[in-house]
């Protein structure tokens, strides 16, 4: 049984910055979801990427 990863994101880009918690099963899930869902600030107007995305694991408790 695989167990799940929290972890705390900061996404910076386009001249803002975001926190987010993430759980997930792997970095790559959990990316795959930032991506998704913070695309805008990842990605510039010109489509090029522009931003950082930073994260920690932890374990769930």
């Amino acid at each position: 049984m695989q167990t799940r990863t929290r972890y705390h994101v900061t996404i910076t880009g386009n001249g803002q910055e975001e926190q987010a918690v993430v759980i997930a099963y792997s970095p790559e899930e959990m990316k795959n979801l930032v991506r998704k869902l913070y695309n805008h600030l990842i990605i510039d107007d010109k489509g090029l990427p522009s931003g950082e995305i930073s994260y920690e694991a932890k374990g769930l408790l």
